[in-house]
């Protein structure tokens, strides 16, 4: 019996990494997500009682979005840590 083909957008869903970015009190969840094709994003997870969808955006957008929140500063001090990791000789990479 031969196996279905795979589409190439289904063979990543497994190489997806997440990383919790920020849970507000509301239930609402911001993660860092990387896909397998290396492609970095914030996906927005809204409380389930709010009955919204999960939605995905570049970095760029996310932190272009008005009105800003502590979501935004949890990455942007996420990302300050990593100069202290380069410049204590740590890798980023």
């Amino acid at each position: 019996m031969s196996q279905p083909a795979i589409d190439a957008d289904q063979s990543n869903l497994t190489d997806v990494q997440r990383r919790l970015l920020y849970h507000s009190s509301n239930g609402d969840t911001w993660l860092l997500v990387r896909d397998g094709a290396d492609a970095i994003a914030v996906e927005h997870q809204p409380a389930i009682s709010s009955g919204g969808e999960s939605r995905r955006m570049d970095i760029c957008e996310f932190l272009q979005a008005r009105p800003r929140g502590p979501q935004h500063d949890e990455l942007l001090r996420l990302l300050g840590t990593l100069i202290g990791m380069a410049e204590a000789g740590e890798e980023t990479s």
